[in-house]
């Protein structure tokens, strides 16, 4: 596995997907050594790989054609997920069993002293790394939208009309979607639900002042989570909503983020939002279980269970309403209110 997607990260770099699609009757090694500027001998071998896992056909001797799967390797989206993958994952992954003997065999915690840094040789946190990078952030978002774009919108399956939307004052903000990056999923639910309500797309500043053009009832915010808000658009919302966010953070900053979101809402109206993972206790699925392994490689965060998130929230002195989940799956949103005399 690790070699074949070394394949198509050389790949990517030689632009060989992108060259092999422009050319609808095939294409030949010398023709794409000429094009490409890559040794053929080389692409010879990569390409053997290739069509083997059917990233390319095989039309002949040295000589291949597109296939739908050559396209998709040509978007940003997959583009930017592999190099993401060899050289964030991967990379890490590689130094992980030798963190591991200098650490006791445990749980990373840290933000600034997790396997990550270990590998790259670096004290920044995972987004502060992705971040330092043009190249490096570009893949990342780019990565995120199409994983985004790549899973039924979670308004297809919670019950937004009678959890959000009956009993909201339309003097407040609808939903801030914290962490939210470029907005796909609060621009989802604007045209679903409230395409006048006012609405608030929140992350960092190298996030936001990326993000395209908002409609006028998107208020687009910069705001890091980790400390309080008190800008009056973000305090009393009815919906707080992080989608994929608190697995990315060790338990202390969880707890850190739930805080200060519980002091900006309003006991009784406002609600939390969790769109993450709920892994089964048993019989989990490979794709939230890998996932959670990818958590510890590059951020010291965790994929969670009911169990361990029931604990986090009722340490955060606040009350899970209800988990909901889409039939067969084990990613949910978990409703939680700012009411810590109840418990469940």
């Amino acid at each position: 596995m690790p070699l074949q997607v070394l394949c198509a990260r050389l790949a990517i770099d030689l632009n060989l997907f992108k060259i092999i699609h422009q050319h609808p009757q095939g294409i030949t090694a010398e023709e794409l050594a000429t094009e490409s500027g890559g040794e053929k001998l080389l692409i010879v071998r990569l390409m053997r790989v290739l069509s083997l896992i059917g990233f390319v056909e095989e039309i002949g001797e040295e000589k291949w054609s597109s296939t739908l799967v050559t396209k998709a390797m040509t978007t940003p989206a997959i583009e930017g997920s592999h190099r993401h993958l060899w050289d964030m994952t991967f990379g890490t992954a590689a130094k992980i069993p030798e963190y591991m003997q200098k650490h006791g065999y445990k749980s990373p915690t840290g933000l600034h002293d997790g396997p990550l840094q270990y590998a790259l040789q670096t004290d920044l946190a995972c987004f502060d790394y992705c971040s330092s990078k043009e190249s490096t952030l570009q893949d990342f978002n780019n990565m995120m939208t199409g994983i985004r774009h790549s899973r039924p919108s979670w308004v297809e399956w919670f019950p937004v009309s009678e959890q959000i939307l009956n009993d909201y004052k339309t003097d407040t903000t609808l939903l801030i979607d914290v962490g939210g990056g470029w907005g796909h999923d609060l621009e989802v639910f604007r045209k679903r639900f409230a395409p006048t309500a006012k609405l608030v797309l929140q992350d960092l500043p190298h996030v936001t002042e990326k993000v395209p053009s908002m409609p006028s009832n998107i208020e687009v915010m910069s705001y890091d989570f980790l400390s309080e808000c008190e800008l009056t658009v973000f305090i009393g919302a009815r919906a707080y909503f992080f989608h994929f966010v608190l697995h990315d953070w060790p338990d202390d900053k969880c707890l850190q983020i739930l805080s200060n979101i519980a002091a900006a809402m309003t006991p009784g109206y406002s609600k939390i939002l969790l769109n993450e993972y709920v892994l089964r206790d048993y019989g989990c699925p490979m794709p939230p279980a890998m996932m959670d392994i990818n958590m510890l490689t590059l951020c010291s965060g965790m994929e969670r269970t009911e169990r361990q998130w029931r604990g986090l929230i009722e340490r955060a002195n606040l009350k899970i309403v209800n988990i909901w989940r889409p039939d067969g799956d084990s990613e949910g949103i978990i409703e939680i209110e700012n009411q810590p005399h109840l418990h469940l």
